[in-house]
C-alpha cells in the first residue's frame, strides 16, 4: 500500500496574509484612480467655502443693522448666493431678505452686500431696500 503524499499546512496565517495583500493592492489602485482631489487644489476650494460663509455671515450681520426686528429676518439660503466678482479684491452679492416691515408683517426686501479684502482683513457693506 502506498503512503499518502505529506500534506504541507499552511494554517489560518497564510491565507489572512493573502486576503490582506489582494486587499491593499486594490486600495492603492482606488486610490491612485480616484478623483478625490487632496492637495492644493482641494485646499483652495475649503478655503473659498469658509471664506463664503465668513462672508455671507458678516453681510447678514451688516444687513441685520438695517432692520427694525433683525431677529426676525430670513436671508437668502447660502447655497443660492451666487457672488459677482467687481474686481481683484471685492465681490458682491445681490440677493433678497425677508424682514418685518413697521406692521410686523414680514416682506421680501432686494438685498446687496460687497465683500471687499486686503489681506487678512475682510469688510462687509450691505444695503437693504
Amino acid at each position: 500500500m502506498a503512503e499518502p503524499a505529506e500534506s504541507t499546512r499552511i494554517g489560518c496565517v497564510g491565507p489572512f496574509f493573502a486576503v490582506f495583500a489582494v486587499l491593499l493592492v486594490i486600495g492603492l489602485i482606488v486610490s491612485a484612480t480616484s478623483d478625490d482631489e487632496s492637495g492644493p487644489s482641494a485646499r483652495r476650494d475649503t478655503d473659498r467655502e469658509q471664506a463664503e460663509f465668513t462672508a455671507y455671515d458678516l453681510c447678514k450681520e451688516q444687513g441685520d443693522k438695517q432692520l427694525l426686528a433683525p431677529g426676525q429676518s430670513d436671508y437668502q439660503p447660502r447655497r443660492q448666493v451666487t457672488w459677482q466678482s467687481t474686481g481683484a479684491k471685492s465681490s458682491r452679492w445681490d440677493g433678497w431678505v425677508d424682514a418685518a416691515n413697521a406692521f410686523g408683517g414680514q416682506i421680501r426686501t432686494d438685498f446687496t452686500c460687497t465683500i471687499r479684502w486686503d489681506d487678512d482683513t475682510v469688510y462687509a457693506t450691505a444695503l437693504v431696500g
